[in-house]
């Protein structure tokens, strides 16, 4: 994401020059010290700190879905904090995120994908932006990918990135190692290598979050 840059219709005003402090005080004489050039982008700097500490963080945003999050882990027999990675990865908590490809909702899902886990229950044609949804779905698809590749969840997510055909021409050409690093250079897309990399950090994270909250 790129944020908006203003742009000033004409020359800045000047800056009138400080006093010398008055009374006395440490702080006061650390502020004039510093010059106006300083001060000003110190204000600016606070500013901007302001506007990012305003912005809810990814955890904060996905751990808005946690209870649809917790359904589909139940019903899938996935680990809560796998999911959360996927959702925090593929759209950092938007409902209404859309890829470049196509891909929409909260894990990303393209239309044929959602199309194929829908027929099984509910309509053919779901509502990739509706929350609950994308979780099922997306749950769903990623649940399929981990049995289809044996547990494997290296494997099962290289496949929800690249696809699962992708994933097996990889393997007919060299066995998947099994060791993470190795794992990551077999990989041959790197946004796929970055992608898995990522989600496991993500997972990694969501865990020590979640162990931290039951302890609570």
């Amino acid at each position: 994401m790129t944020s908006d840059g203003t742009h000033h219709s004409g020359p800045a005003a000047p800056i009138a020059p400080l006093e010398p402090p008055r009374a006395g005080g440490a702080m006061a004489v650390i502020l004039f010290g510093l010059g106006p050039l300083l001060l000003v982008a110190l204000a600016v700097g606070l500013r901007a700190m302001g506007r990012v500490s305003a912005t809810p963080s990814v955890e904060h945003r996905v751990r808005t879905w946690l209870p649809l999050v917790e359904e589909a882990a139940a019903e899938h027999q996935l680990p809560i904090a796998l999911i959360l990675a996927v959702i925090s990865q593929e759209s950092g908590g938007r409902a209404n995120a859309v890829s470049p490809q196509g891909a929409v909702g909260l894990m990303q899902l393209m239309p044929g994908t959602a199309s194929d886990m829908a027929k099984r229950e509910g309509p053919e044609r779901p509502d990739r932006y509706d929350a609950k949804t994308s979780v099922a779905l997306g749950t769903r698809y990623l649940a399929e990918q981990i049995e289809r590749f044996d547990g494997r969840t290296d494997l099962a997510l290289a496949a929800y990135n690249a696809g699962p055909a992708k994933v097996r021409s990889w393997m007919k050409e060299r066995p998947a190692p099994s060791d993470p690093k190795a794992f990551l250079t077999w990989v041959r897309f790197g946004e796929t290598r970055t992608y898995v990399r990522r989600v496991l950090a993500w997972r990694e994270r969501w865990e020590r979050s979640l162990a931290e909250g039951d302890g609570d």
